[in-house]
């Protein structure tokens, strides 16, 4: 009798602890506390910062905001200034008044003037439409209004925040494309290009772009729908640019090309680390760094996978490990800044993605990812709440 109770303890005592090692593996794996975040420093929550669509740091502590109408939020849309210090939001209805259309809007490096995004307009019933871009003054000023055509593709700030470059061309066909593809979604050529400078925003120096030139490839920017996320304007007639990368580990070739070049000025082959996927590379705001975000799956272990099904009747392959590094443009002295690991099946999510980078919003990684003025910090949005840290 004595040793049957003796027994039952022990199996008793290994089943709490089968089940406490089971509920450590659940809680360790799947939601375990980024080490992104350990190093980072908290800035805002969601709801103090109002989550905007884009922002840019115009100071160590402010940032300027624009968020587009949704039916689904009930936070306003516009033209905002967020003051990390105070966690005060401030909506700037003046200017908001002058930017007819601020999806798409870039500002300048300067913080000083801001582009705005495409206006479409029917003057004439049954006619074909008219298309404008403003340049507006972010602290007073008069609006210029620039007219374009149909084939108008977008434009770039220059680094030096004097000029800015507008981009004319088409969309192409990839070789074997199917008869009635759905062009927008193909590669674009780049035929023309439209220098201009707040000195002189009337006047316009307009270049034809070389057939031999590398800047007239088609989807030499890139294979995303808005091509200019892998692009930066160094120079009036020096463009950095670099592919996506097609599978894991494979590398990223980063070119500076001229206008007319058949070659590149500069070619930089970048390697990331071994079995890393990359989903954004942004380039520091002087374009001396690169900011890469990376990806790495992890495979499910038995125990993890049979602990997953068992909790939601879901199969789980694995989760993916998000992480953050930083370089020189070149590629070297690449150094890891931090992690946050997922916890989203790639078999259960569904919706919207983030327009940046095309992964899911329900899978909790860095976002907004943005250089701050020094070069020395990077801010970003992890489950909606505002952190910065340090690349160094």
């Amino acid at each position: 009798m004595k040793h049957e109770v003796k027994h039952r303890a022990k199996a008793l005592w290994l089943l709490a602890a089968i089940g406490f090692g089971t509920a450590s593996l659940s809680v360790c794996c799947l939601s375990q506390e980024p080490d992104l975040l350990r190093r980072a420093r908290f800035v805002a929550t969601g709801d103090q910062w109002e989550f905007p669509e884009n922002y840019t740091w115009v100071s160590a502590s402010r940032q300027f905001c624009k968020r587009g109408y949704s039916y689904k939020r009930v936070v306003q849309a516009g033209l905002f200034w967020f003051d990390a210090k105070t966690k005060t939001v401030t909506y700037d209805r003046g200017l908001k008044a002058l930017v007819e259309e601020y999806s798409g809007a870039e500002l300048s490096p300067d913080h000083k003037w801001l582009l705005s995004g495409i206006i479409r307009k029917h003057d004439v019933p049954h006619q074909e439409p008219r298309f404008f871009y403003d340049l507006v003054p972010i602290h007073g000023g008069s609006t210029i209004r620039r007219e374009v055509d149909s084939h108008f593709m977008g434009v770039k700030w220059c680094l030096d925040s004097r000029h800015w470059v507008e981009f004319t061309g088409k969309h192409v066909a990839s070789p074997g494309s199917p008869a009635g593809i759905n062009m927008s979604s193909q590669p674009m050529e780049i035929q023309r290009v439209a220098i201009s400078s707040i000195d002189g925003p009337g006047r316009m120096r307009t270049i034809e772009v070389s057939p031999r030139s590398l800047l007239r490839v088609p989807g030499v920017l890139g294979s995303r729908q808005n091509p200019f996320y892998e692009m930066l304007v160094v120079g009036m007639d020096r463009f950095l640019t670099w592919t996506p990368q097609t599978y894991p580990s494979a590398n990223i070739v980063v070119r500076e090309i001229s206008l007319q070049g058949a070659k590149p000025l500069h070619k930089y082959v970048l390697t990331p680390p071994r079995k890393h996927y990359l989903i954004q590379l942004i380039p520091s705001l002087d374009g001396k760094q690169f900011l890469w975000k990376l990806s790495e799956g992890i495979k499910a272990t038995p125990a993890e996978a049979a602990e997953y099904e068992r909790r939601t009747h879901l199969h789980y392959f694995g989760s993916s490990r998000a992480s953050l590094w930083v370089s020189r443009i070149d590629g070297t002295v690449m150094h890891e800044i931090g992690a946050a690991p997922s916890s989203v099946n790639p078999m259960e999510y569904g919706g919207r993605t983030d327009p940046e980078t095309g992964e899911p919003n329900e899978n909790p990684v860095p976002r907004l990812i943005r250089w701050l003025p020094d070069g020395k910090h990077i801010s970003f949005a992890y489950k909606r709440d505002l952190y910065t840290v340090s690349t160094e």
